[in-house]
């Protein structure tokens, strides 16, 4: 097994536009949400937002998580340790090439979009710590200081990933990002689609994909009035 965690604070559409913790965390751990709300004021709001998080982790003993990286490098990644093995190196985290053991009460800051993993070879202790997910702070020039700009374009390269990973490749960037600009205004208001290129409302206001023949590559056209993505 990996990490087992509980989000101290975290970003629903459900909930109401507030930073309150967690209901479970609320119950468990009162007075760590109290003390993150009163010292780490913006970490509780970016986790609101959906552009941070506020965890608990739990790494059991003799478990190791998967390798992986993050979606990006916008966002740095903290470990407060809080629990660790009496012999502190049986645990310990690989960020790259480089391995550090977390040291009680101390906190390992890094980049989580290399590829990193965390192992505990203990047999009775558990590593537990407090992970803050932030901005990185020159990411505020290219989102204007806004976390939820930042939460808004993550969540639309998300969608975008996991559509261009559906989707047929066109060898043509133009071409793909207008079928996923399309996707992504299906459902706006319900009404007819409009060509950004003649400017008519209509069905065939969209772009299709059409086959070229022989061992042509096929072509994103706008029926309406037969512009070609190029």
């Amino acid at each position: 097994g990996g990490w087992r965690d509980i989000a101290l604070f975290r970003h629903t559409d459900d909930e109401p536009r507030d930073s309150q913790p967690d209901a479970i965390a609320r119950q468990h751990f009162p007075e760590t949400c109290r003390l993150v709300e009163q010292l780490l004021p913006d970490a509780a709001q970016m986790a609101w937002a959906g552009a941070g998080e506020v965890k608990i982790r739990r790494l059991a003993p003799g478990s190791r998580s998967k390798a992986r990286c993050g979606q990006s490098n916008a966002r740095l990644t903290a470990h407060l340790a809080l629990e660790v093995p009496s012999n502190p190196t049986a645990a310990s985290i690989r960020v790259g090439a480089e391995w550090r053991s977390w040291r009680l009460g101390e906190a390992l800051l890094f980049d989580d979009s290399f590829s990193h993993e965390a192992i505990n070879c203990s047999d009775t202790d558990s590593v537990v710590v407090l992970e803050l997910r932030f901005l990185h702070p020159e990411a505020g020039f290219f989102f204007n200081g806004g976390c939820e700009r930042y939460a808004e374009e993550v969540d639309q390269l998300y969608t975008q990933h996991a559509y261009c990973s559906l989707g047929v490749p066109l060898a043509n960037e133009a071409a793909e990002h207008a079928l996923f600009v399309d996707f992504l205004s299906e459902d706006d208001d319900g009404g007819l689609p409009t060509c950004p290129h003649c400017g008519s409302e209509s069905e065939d206001a969209c772009p299709k994909v059409l086959l070229a023949g022989g061992c042509a590559p096929p072509c994103v056209t706008y029926l309406c009035c037969g512009h070609v993505v190029l």
